[in-house]
């Protein structure tokens, strides 16, 4: 259209831009809730704690792991011991600690 403002459209920041980046994380969301609540009706078998394994695993880490990281593998712990599966993702940057 000959009103259009070319440079918000180069910029990314249109009106109309804004609205499909809206509605495509809108649809991302409720993808990722309606898998998440076809997981929670999902069985599994739970696993109980593995203390032995889990002390063994630290012993052999180079480094000591930071509180975030320690906080997180106790909230994988927590997610084995129930009776469906996890949807969990695990990332941080190579090298950081």
């Amino acid at each position: 259209p000959p009103t259009i403002n070319l440079d918000e459209f180069d910029e990314g920041k249109h009106p109309a831009q804004i609205r499909l980046i809206m509605e495509e994380l809108l649809a991302q969301n409720l993808s990722m809730l309606a898998v998440r609540s076809k997981g929670q009706k999902d069985s599994a078998l739970p696993l109980g704690p593995c203390h032995k394994l889990k002390t063994q695993l630290l012993a052999q880490l180079p480094f000591s792991p930071t509180n975030a990281q320690t906080r997180v593998v106790q909230e994988i712990e927590a997610d084995l011991e129930k009776p469906h599966p996890m949807m969990r993702l695990v990332q941080g940057d190579v090298g950081s600690g």
